[in-house]
């Protein structure tokens, strides 16, 4: 059963006048400035909220020179992926093919039969190469991963999970670089050329910036939000205040 909120009186279902039948308070203009009040300390906490939060995005993501360096090596390996790996070349009795080309054109090498075969040492040349290509593979997806989790863990700056992903990546994308030329040393029919090398390069500086940036201390100046509006102003000071009571 409803209540006056001014006397606080109970209210039947006949009472459907705005005045209270008891005191004649108008129930829906009851307390109208308090309200309002309430209103706009509730729109400015969401605005204060939400610019704060996009404080803390900016700074993980581009927030120093470091971060924005990061942000755009951790896209250069994923951009450049496929030029390394159309520059591992191998000779068979076809002629020349690439570790892209093997992954392709040719799907034979992925049917469900022929997987168990990859993990087999002692496997044909253009097998041990395919074992290369997953490996890089999985750096790849790994480096999807870490790129997403940048903006996803921007309130935990010193969280060490992207720069494990991106050691993972790095490990991945270098060990089917060196699977790679194992095998053509194994079976003499290939070479790495130039670009591989870049590769490697462009995960291991990923991973190194990732490490300084956790040394480094993180800029709580940078990761607040300082309000410009006026309205904002005064709510900043507002919740200073309450927290210096608390």
């Amino acid at each position: 059963m409803a209540q006056c909120p001014n006397c606080h009186a109970k209210l039947h279902v006949w009472n459907v006048k705005a005045e209270c039948p008891h005191c004649h308070a108008n129930i829906p203009n009851h307390n109208w400035e308090q309200r309002l009040d309430a209103d706009a300390d509730a729109r400015e906490a969401a605005f204060y909220k939400m610019h704060t939060t996009l404080a803390k995005l900016k700074y993980a993501v581009i927030g120093t020179p470091l971060h924005l360096i990061r942000l755009i090596c951790c896209v250069l390996p994923l951009l450049g992926y496929l030029l390394p790996m159309a520059h591992v070349i191998g000779k068979d009795a076809e002629g020349d093919f690439s570790l892209l080309s093997m992954f392709t054109g040719n799907k034979e090498l992925f049917a469900p039969a022929h997987l168990p075969e990859i993990f087999k040492w002692g496997s044909p040349a253009q097998t041990g190469l395919l074992r290369a290509l997953l490996l890089a593979a999985a750096a790849l997806v790994c480096g999807v991963v870490a790129f997403f989790l940048v903006p996803i863990l921007f309130k935990h700056p010193k969280s060490p999970a992207v720069m494990i992903l991106h050691l993972l990546s790095f490990g991945g994308y270098t060990a089917g670089v060196f699977l790679a030329k194992s095998t053509f040393q194994s079976f003499g029919n290939g070479s790495l050329q130039f670009a591989v090398w870049l590769g490697v390069a462009a995960f291991s500086l990923v991973f190194v910036l990732d490490v300084i940036l956790l040394i480094l201390p993180v800029n709580e100046e940078k990761r607040k939000y300082v309000p410009k509006d006026e309205l904002q102003i005064e709510y900043a000071k507002k919740l200073e205040a309450e927290e210096m009571k608390n």
